[in-house]
C-alpha cells in the first residue's frame, strides 16, 4: 500500500489561483463586448477557443510538473501523504490492462487492526480505454469485498469525469482486523459488432493506471502491540509497496548485535515478500534518519538503560529475553547473550509473536525453527502440492492461463527422463474440436491435448522437461486452456460452463542428476531451501563490519534474502578470508568490500570471473569482455557454488571505492535487482546492469554431485532395477551361498583325505593313524608338510624302517593274522 500520486492542496491552490487570474483578465473584454452590442465573430471564438486550450495545456503541464516533484519527494522521505485524518492507499504496483470481451481482476490490501473509519471512504480509479469501445456495450462494476458499489458504461466514466471515476465506499464494507480486503473489478468490453468478435483483438483495452487510489477516512489509528507489531511497521496505510525500519544498535556493537539484526532483518523480509522498495538503516546508539519512522533497538539491556524512548523492563533473571513496543520504537533485548538471542528468535517467528496481545513480552523459553518445506526424496517423485499448489480452476471462455515454478532439488540437473504430468478435468460442455489444454516448460510449448468427451473427468497429459530447462535452478510451468463453448454471447464470463481444473495430485518427476546446476544471479539473493542439507547458516564477511554504511547494506541484503526465500537465516560474520573456519565451510557465504579491501580465500577466488587487488589490479577470467579501466565506478555481482559444500552458495560483491551509496540504493529497489543474470553482472553508477557468462575455464563448472549412502542406494536402485533392500538381501544371500559352497569345497578334501587314510591304514601305512587336522591346516589340508611331501624332499622319503616289509615284521600278530 503506497501513497500515491492525485493534486495536493498546494497544488489545487496554485491551479485556483490561475484561473482566478484568468477570469478577471477576461471579464473586462466581456463586459465591453456586451455593453457595445457586438456580436463575436466565429474566428473571434475560435480564438478564445484556443487560448482556453493553451491555457488549459499549460495548467496541466504544471499539475504534472507538481505531481512528480511530490513524488521525487515522497522518495526522498521528504514528505509523508499521511495526513492526521486521511490516507490514500496506492493499489496497483504496475498499469492493469484489461483486454478480453469479459474481464475479471482482483487486488488485496490490509488496513491495520484497530483502525476506526468514519464516513468519506472513497475509491479513485485512474482509467483510459480505448476509442474504439462501443458506448452501449461496454460497462465496468466496482465491488469490494464481494458486494458491488457501482457499474457504468465506460465511456460515461471518462467523458464524464475526465479519466477520473470517484465511487464512494461505505465504511461497514471494509475489514479493520488487519485481514485482507479484495477490490474486484469486472469490465465488458466490445470494439466490434459481431459474435465473439473480440477475442484476442488488441485495440478492445481498458487500461488502469499506478495512481489509482483509495481514499480512507479514518478517526483513529491502530495502536501498535506485539502481535500486530509486523502490520502496523511493515504493512502501514503510509508505506504502500515500500518497507522502511531502522536498527539502532549499540555504540559499539558485538558481532552478535550484528548478527542478530540481520536474522530479525531476514525475518521482516521474509514476511513482506511482496515489497518492491527498501528504505532500510542502521545506525549506532541513537536514531540517525528522522525520515523513518519505524524504530527497533536492538543489543543486551545495559546498553538502553535510562532510554525514555523505550519501554524497559523491571528485572530480568539470567537467560532472559525483553521485547517490547512503545509507539515507533520496539525493543530487542536481553539480560545477557543467551536472553538476547531468545528474544531475536521470538521476534523472528511472527507465529510466535503474532499470539501476544500486549505492548512487552519476557521471553524465557527458546522457541524453535518452525520453518517447513518439502524436502528433496531419493525418488525423484514429487506432486503440485507438494510445492504448496492447490487445485486451480481455469474458468470462464477462450484464453485462460496460469504459471507454476517448481525449484529443482538441492540445485542439481535432474536427468533426461525427468518429466510433468497434468492431470486435469474439464467442463463436458466444451467443444472437442476447439478446446484445447498447452503446456509450456520456461516459455517453451513441450505439448498439448484436445479437451474432449473422453478426458473430461479424469485426463493427463505427460510432457519430458528440456534439457535447456534443467540448466535452470526452477522450473516454470505454464498452462494455458482455452475454453471453447462454440457461438456465445461474450458479454458473460461463463465460469460456471466454461471450466478446466488442474489437479493439486498433477506429478513432477525430477530424475536425480549426477552433476549440479551451475549458479546464477537471477534470483538474487538467494540460498537452496529444497536441499539435501537444508540448514539456513549464512556468513557474511566484509573489511569492515561496524560502519554504519556496511551495516546497512548487510541489512538490505538480509531483507532480500528473507524476501526470496520466505525463511529466516542465522548469521555469522568473518572479517577475513584466513579466519574462516571450517564450520563456517559448511555454511552459505556473502563476501562484501570495496575493491582495495575485500577479503577473498583462494578456493573462492579461483572460480571467480574477476578478482581484484589492492594494488587496483584485477585477474579477469578469459573471453569476458572487461579490463581495470571498464570497472572503473562500477559494482560486480558474482555467484559460484561453495568450494566446501556442494549444496551451498557463495556470492561475491566487489565494488569501486567510493561506490557504497550506490550499493545501498540498487539493493533497495527490487525492479533492479531483478535485472541481474548470468554467473556475473556489472553494475554502473546509472543502475545499468550487462551480464557475462563465465566459462569453465574461470573455475565454475557443473560439479558433480557428492557421494552419500543416499546417492549410492538411487544408484543401485537405478542400475538393478529393484529396491534397495531386496537387492540387499539378494547380496546376503549370494555371500552365505559363496560361504556354503567354499565350506563344502573344504570338507569335501577333508573326506577325501580320510577316506585315504583309512585306506592306507588297511594296507599298513602308519601314517594313517594320524589324525586329521580339522583346522583345515598342515599336512590333512595341503599345507606345507603336505607340500613338502609332494616335491619329493629329502626329510620325507620313506626310510627303510618304513618300508612294507619293515612294518610287517614290527605289526601286532592278530594284525599279521588279519592281514594274511
Amino acid at each position: 500500500m503506497h501513497k500515491v500520486k492525485k493534486p495536493y492542496p498546494a497544488q489545487l491552490l496554485v491551479i485556483l489561483s490561475l484561473l482566478v487570474s484568468l477570469l478577471y483578465t477576461e471579464l473586462p473584454v466581456t463586459c465591453f463586448a456586451a455593453g457595445a452590442g457586438q456580436t463575436t465573430s466565429s474566428a473571434a471564438f475560435n480564438e478564445t477557443q484556443r487560448q482556453q486550450k493553451e491555457e488549459g495545456d499549460r495548467l496541466t503541464a504544471e499539475a504534472d510538473a507538481a505531481k512528480q516533484k511530490a513524488d521525487e519527494l515522497v522518495l526522498e522521505g521528504k514528505l509523508n501523504r499521511l495526513n492526521s485524518d486521511s490516507a490514500d492507499i496506492q493499489l496497483f504496483s504496475q498499469t492493469v490492462h484489461l483486454s478480453m470481451p469479459r474481464n475479471t481482476a482482483s487486488y488485496t490490501f490490509r488496513i491495520p487492526n484497530g483502525t476506526v473509519l468514519q464516513d468519506g471512504c472513497y475509491l479513485n480509479l485512474d482509467m483510459h480505454i480505448s476509442s474504439t469501445l462501443l458506448e452501449n456495450r461496454s460497462s465496468i462494476t466496482i465491488a469490494v469485498n464481494g458486494t458491488n458499489l457501482d457499474t457504468k458504461w465506460i465511456l460515461s466514466v471518462v467523458k464524464n469525469q475526465a479519466s477520473w471515476w470517484k465511487i464512494p465506499v461505505p465504511v461497514s464494507l471494509l475489514k479493520t482486523d488487519g485481514n485482507y480486503n479484495t477490490l474486484t473489478i469486472t469490465t465488458a468490453q466490445r470494439s466490434i459488432e459481431g459474435d465473439c468478435a473480440d477475442i484476442d483483438n488488441p485495440s478492445n483495452w481498458v487500461r488502469f493506471d499506478p495512481d489509482s487510489f483509495l481514499h480512507l477516512a479514518i478517526a483513529q489509528y491502530a495502536e501498535p502491540n506485539l502481535g500486530n507489531l509486523y502490520s502496523y511497521y511493515f504493512d502501514n496505510l503510509d508505506d504502500g509497496f515500500s518497507l522502511k525500519n531502522e536498527f539502532i544498535l549499540p555504540s559499539n556493537p558485538k558481532t552478535t548485535d550484528i548478527t542478530y539484526m540481520l536474522k530479525a532483518a531476514s525475518a521482516i523480509g521474509s514476511s513482506s515478500r511482496w515489497k518492491n522498495l527498501l528504505d532500510f538503516k542502521v545506525s549506532k546508539s541513537e536514531p540517525a534518519d528522522p525520515n523513518i519512522k519505524n524504530k527497533i533497538y536492538l543489543g543486551i539491556l545495559q546498553n538502553w538503560s535510562g532510554n525514555a524512548n523505550l519501554t524497559l523492563p523491571g528485572t530480568l533473571a539470567e537467560n532472559e529475553g525483553f521485547l517490547s513496543v512503545k509507539g515507533e520504537n520496539a525493543l530487542i533485548t536481553g539480560r545477557d547473550e543467551a536472553g538476547l538471542k531468545k528474544a531475536v528468535d521470538f521476534f523472528s517467528a511472527p507465529a510466535y509473536l503474532n499470539q501476544i496481545g500486549g505492548k512487552s513480552l519476557t521471553v524465557k523459553s527458546a522457541v524453535s525453527d518452525i520453518s517447513a518445506g518439502i524436502k528433496p526424496n531419493n525418488s525423484g517423485y514429487y506432486t503440485f502440492q507438494d510445492f504448496g499448489y492447490d487445485d486451480v480452476n481455469l474458468a470462464g471462455a477462450f484464453h485462460q492461463t496460469t504459471t507454476m515454478n517448481f525449484t529443482q532439488p538441492s540445485d542439481v540437473s535432474s536427468g533426461a527422463a525427468s518429466y510433468v504430468n497434468i492431470k486435469f478435468r474439464h467442463s463436458k460442455a466444451l467443444m472437442p474440436d476447439s478446446s484445447l489444454l498447452s503446456v509450456y516448460i520456461n516459455d517453451t510449448a513441450c505439448g498439448s491435448v484436445k479437451l474432449n468427451s473422453s478426458n473430461a473427468d479424469s485426463g493427463n497429459i505427460k510432457v519430458r522437461i528440456p534439457a535447456e530447462a534443467l540448466k535452470q535452478e526452477t522450473v516454470s510451468v505454464k498452462i494455458d486452456v482455452y475454453n471453447y463453448l462454440g457461438k456465445i454471447d461474450c458479454s458473460k464470463d461463463w465460469y460456471d460452463t466454461a471450466w478446466t481444473v488442474i489437479n493439486k495430485d498433477s506429478e513432477l518427476y525430477f530424475e536425480p542428476g549426477s552433476a549440479g546446476v551451475t549458479p546464477t544471479l537471477l534470483n538474487f539473493p538467494s540460498f537452496p531451501t529444497f536441499s539435501a542439507d537444508n540448514t539456513a547458516d549464512v556468513m557474511v564477511s566484509t573489511p569492515d563490519d561496524s560502519s554504519p554504511d556496511n551495516l546497512t547494506v548487510m541489512s538490505l541484503l538480509s531483507v532480500r534474502v528473507g524476501q526470496k526465500t520466505g525463511q529466516a537465516f542465522d548469521y555469522s560474520l568473518c572479517s577475513s578470508a584466513a579466519k574462516i573456519t571450517e564450520e563456517d565451510k559448511k555454511k552459505n557465504m556473502i563476501f562484501i568490500g570495496s575493491n582495495d579491501k575485500v577479503s577473498l580465500p583462494e578456493e573462492v577466488s579461483a572460480a571467480l570471473g574477476v578478482v581484484p587487488a589492492q594494488d587496483g589490479t584485477f585477474r579477469i577470467a578469459k573471453g569476458l569482455t572487461l579490463t581495470a579501466e571498464t570497472l572503473q565506478n562500477k559494482i560486480v555481482f558474482q555467484v559460484i557454488r561453495s568450494p566446501w559444500n556442494f549444496y551451498k552458495k557463495i556470492y561475491v560483491i566487489t565494488y569501486d571505492k567510493g561506490m557504497e551509496k550506490n550499493l545501498q540504493d540498487f539493493l533497495s529497489d527490487s525492479s533492479r535487482i531483478n535485472k541481474l543474470s548470468d554467473g556475473l553482472s556489472v553494475v554502473d553508477a546509472r543502475n545499468h546492469v550487462t551480464g557475462y557468462t563465465i566459462g569453465a575455464d574461470a573455475g565454475e563448472s557443473q560439479k558433480k554431485v557428492p557421494l552419500s549412502w543416499e546417492r549410492i542406494k538411487y544408484l543401485i536402485e537405478k542400475y538393478t532395477g529393484i529396491p534397495v533392500w531386496a537387492a540387499g538381501l539378494i547380496l546376503v544371500l549370494i555371500l552365505l551361498c559363496l560361504y556354503l559352497l567354499i565350506q563344502a569345497k573344504r570338507n569335501k578334501k577333508r573326506f577325501e583325505q580320510n577316506a585315504e587314510k583309512i585306506r592306507l591304514s588297511m594296507e599298513g601305512n602308519p601314517r594313517a593313524s594320524e589324525e586329521p587336522d580339522e583346522s583345515g591346516h598342515g599336512a590333512s589340508n595341503g599345507g606345507p608338510d603336505q607340500d613338502s611331501r609332494e616335491e619329493g624332499t629329502p626329510s620325507q622319503l620313506p626310510s627303510d624302517a618304513d618300508s612294507p616289509e619293515r612294518t610287517k615284521k614290527n605289526a601286532p600278530a592278530h594284525f599279521k593274522d588279519d592281514h594274511r
